[in-house]
C-alpha cells in the first residue's frame, strides 16, 4: 500500500530548500497561470492530486506512482504541462535518512518528459483520471435537478458557509432566498451548458452550479449537484474557494464565473 499523504511518501524539504520552494519551482516551470496568493492553490493541487492517485492505486492498482527499485526512484504524473506542453513530473529518490517514521522518498524536483532523468523509466505514469465518461463533464439540461434545500440548511457547516448578512435570518426566509438562487443557478446551467462546472470532490465528479445571493458579479456559494439515475441530486454548497480548489483537479476551469480567488 502506497502512503497517501504526499508528506509521509517522501521529504519535501531539504538543506535550505522549504515546500515552497519546491511549489515556486513547479509554478516557474508549468504554463502560467494565477495560482492565488502564496501559491495557495497549486500545494492545494499538488497534494491533493497525489492523495487521489495514491488511493486510486491502492484500490484499482492502476500505475499512477511509479518506481524503479534498481535506480531507487520514482515519480508521478502533476497533471501540469510545460511551456512546450509537455506533462511535468514530480522526482524522488530514496530517503538515506533513517529516522522513526522516515518516508521512503525525498522530493528532488519537478522534471518534464525530456529530462533525462526519466529515461530510468520504461514507462511513465499517466495523469489522474477522474472520470469514465467525458459525457459527466458536460451539465445534461434536459435531466430533472432536484436539491434538498432543507437538509441543506439543516446542515452545521452549510450554515456557516452563508453570507454573513444571511446568518440572522429565520428559516423560512433562508428557504425563500436559497430556493430562488438555486431556480436561478439551474436556468443559467440550461441556457448555457459550460456554467455547470465538474468537480472531483471527496471521491466522486460532481458538477458545480453558481448560487447569488446578491447582484456583486461574484457568487456566494458553488451549489454541488451529483447525477445519479438520470437525475442531479444538491445536497450540499461549497464556498468559493473550496469550488476553485476541487475543481482545478480536473482542469483549469474555463468558466465566466469560477476564477481563482
Amino acid at each position: 500500500m502506497i502512503e497517501d499523504d504526499l508528506f509521509k511518501f517522501a521529504w519535501c524539504r531539504r538543506n535550505n530548500l522549504t515546500f515552497d520552494d519546491y511549489v515556486e519551482e513547479l509554478k516557474k516551470l508549468a504554463v502560467p497561470e494565477d495560482w492565488g496568493d502564496s501559491n495557495k492553490i497549486l500545494k492545494n493541487y499538488l497534494s491533493f492530486t497525489y492523495r487521489y492517485m495514491a488511493r486510486a492505486q491502492n484500490t484499482t492498482g492502476e500505475n499512477y506512482i511509479v518506481e524503479n527499485s534498481e535506480k531507487k526512484i520514482a515519480c508521478f504524473n502533476t497533471g501540469l504541462f510545460s511551456v512546450y506542453y509537455e506533462p511535468i513530473y514530480a522526482y524522488f529518490r530514496e530517503n538515506h535518512v533513517i529516522r522513526s517514521h522516515s518516508p521512503k522518498w525525498f522530493l528532488v524536483g519537478f522534471k518534464v518528459a525530456s529530462d533525462y532523468e526519466l529515461n530510468d523509466f520504461e514507462n511513465l505514469p499517466n495523469r489522474m483520471n477522474y472520470f469514465k465518461n467525458a459525457s459527466d463533464l458536460v451539465f445534461d439540461y434536459r435531466l430533472d435537478v432536484r436539491v434538498n434545500v432543507p437538509h441543506i440548511l439543516g446542515d452545521e457547516e452549510n450554515m456557516k458557509r452563508l453570507p454573513d448578512n444571511m446568518q440572522s435570518l429565520d428559516r423560512v426566509a433562508l428557504m425563500q432566498r436559497l430556493s430562488g438562487a438555486v431556480d436561478i443557478a439551474k436556468k443559467m446551467a440550461s441556457s448555457n451548458y459550460s456554467i455547470a462546472v465538474p468537480q472531483f470532490y471527496q471521491g466522486s465528479l460532481q458538477l458545480l452550479l453558481p448560487i447569488y445571493f446578491s447582484d456583486s458579479g461574484k457568487p456566494d456559494l458553488a451549489l454541488a449537484v451529483n447525477k445519479r439515475n438520470n437525475i442531479y441530486s444538491g445536497r450540499t454548497c461549497l464556498t468559493y474557494e473550496m469550488a476553485y480548489n476541487n475543481a482545478r483537479l480536473i482542469c483549469k476551469p474555463d468558466s465566466t464565473w469560477l476564477k481563482p480567488y
